[in-house]
């Protein structure tokens, strides 16, 4: 008990960390409040609370980024190597986006704090559920790769800023205009994917819990010949408790949808903005290869890849998470529907059992039973999974899953030839032939 309760403190003191490190940044702008009334588990006595402290902190921080505007004028009399007419225009739009994609993310937390906190505290409300309907569920694993993923961003930050000061002789300043907006971009995706990453381990709760209840019953047997199954009557109790995992399934559903509506708009000013700067970064590493007069120097080097290693792997995270959750929910059930309404129910069953976890143990339980009452409900979930459709989106414009890493790829490949192009074009010198003859 003394080893539980040692590390239930640690898990609490972890979740603690990591918010004050969002709340600096003015990712947070709620507050964590204690419940003493709550017993015994140190994580259910926890709830989310808005609060104006830190609705003017994040005001704040959006006077301080509007500041950075001045700066902004300085990127085009600096001096630094591989300089030319490309890298001063892209260096100035990337500075004028990247302030005004930290301004937006600001305000939409500071417009949607009700939001925020509504999401944190029903999320609560459905592990305390879970606990209770089964044996206490373990995220120390969780936070312990989370907190990881968090020093490694905050070493990365400091690295990609040594190396920015001896490439470049760079100033604080600077800073303020290049490497704070990256940073800022990441630390957005890695706390969408840190969201994520407890829906779906939530997900995978209530769906390891209905599993279990399959077994426990005899449900899920292996097709005999001729597709016979073992029929079973289930107890009323079992009934409750599968009544119950749906409750939790349907509130999991609506969380999700709350949190794909919140993060839209951070995501999508988020997402273009690491996508140019991205773009300018691969540019900025093959034109000293591409151009024989341009020198390669190491800092410089080290410092590019450490900037495309920043922008990259936290986008690569949050899309890898979004499509291993809608794997979990059973996000492609349109297919399914449109099997349904052209009435071939052979290929709508068939798709029923692959498109999500949780539908496959519903279907396995719906094909087993024989009580009507159990059937009727086995039924309504099923209708139920299927008319959840979660979609992880950027305010509708694309879809956040792993189709789209592979498109910004081939975007920012097709973008950074033309450029280069361009580039030679530039460069080359144009030779003048006159053919006029003097009188």
């Amino acid at each position: 008990m003394t080893r539980k309760c040692h590390l239930s403190r640690y898990i609490h003191w972890a979740y603690l960390l990591g918010f004050l490190l969002f709340k600096i940044i003015g990712l947070a702008t709620f507050s964590v409040q204690r419940n003493n009334s709550t017993r015994r588990s140190l994580e259910t006595s926890c709830a989310f609370i808005g609060t104006k402290l830190a609705i003017l902190y994040n005001l704040l921080l959006f006077c301080m980024a509007v500041s950075v505007f001045t700066t902004i004028p300085s990127r085009y009399y600096s001096d630094y190597t591989n300089k030319n007419m490309i890298t001063t225009i892209v260096e100035i739009f990337l500075g004028i986006l990247g302030t005004l994609m930290i301004c937006t993310v600001l305000l939409c937390y500071c417009k949607d704090q009700s939001t925020l906190v509504r999401i944190g505290n029903h999320f609560i409300l459905v592990e305390t559920e879970l606990r209770r309907l089964r044996e206490p569920i373990d995220r120390k694993r969780t936070v312990c790769l989370l907190l990881v993923l968090y020093l490694f961003q905050l070493g990365l930050v400091v690295a990609v800023m040594v190396t920015d000061y001896l490439a470049f002789q760079s100033t604080p300043m600077l800073w303020l205009t290049d490497i704070m907006p990256i940073a800022f971009a990441s630390w957005i995706l890695i706390q969408y994917f840190s969201v994520l990453t407890f829906v779906n381990a939530t997900f995978a709760d209530v769906n390891g819990s209905i599993q279990s209840l399959c077994r426990s019953c005899s449900y899920c047997k292996r097709p005999m010949l001729f597709n016979q199954y073992r029929r079973v009557v289930v107890t009323s109790s079992s009934i409750q408790l599968l009544l119950r995992f749906r409750d939790i399934h349907d509130h999991l559903c609506s969380i999700s949808d709350d949190i794909s509506e919140f993060y839209s708009i951070p995501v999508l000013v988020g997402v273009s903005y690491v996508f140019f700067q991205f773009l300018y970064n691969v540019y900025y590493l093959l034109i000293p290869i591409v151009m024989n007069d341009i020198v390669l120097d190491p800092m410089i080097l080290a410092n590019t890849i450490l900037l495309l290693v920043i922008l990259v792997y936290p986008l690569s995270l949050l899309t890898t998470k979004i499509t291993n959750t809608a794997k979990e929910v059973g996000a492609s059930g349109h297919r399914a529907a449109r099997a349904r309404e052209r009435g071939n129910l052979s290929e709508f069953s068939y798709f029923s059992l692959q498109i999500g976890k949780t539908r496959v143990s519903v279907h396995a339980l719906l094909n087993c039973a024989i009580d009507g009452e159990t059937k009727a409900e086995l039924k309504q979930f099923s209708l139920q999974l299927l008319q959840r459709k979660i979609k992880f989106t950027a305010n509708g414009y694309f879809v956040l899953d792993n189709t789209l890493l592979q498109t910004m790829l081939g975007a920012v490949t097709t973008y950074v030839v033309i450029l280069i192009q361009f580039q030679m074009a530039t460069t080359v010198p144009t030779v003048f032939h006159c053919n006029c003859t003097r009188e």
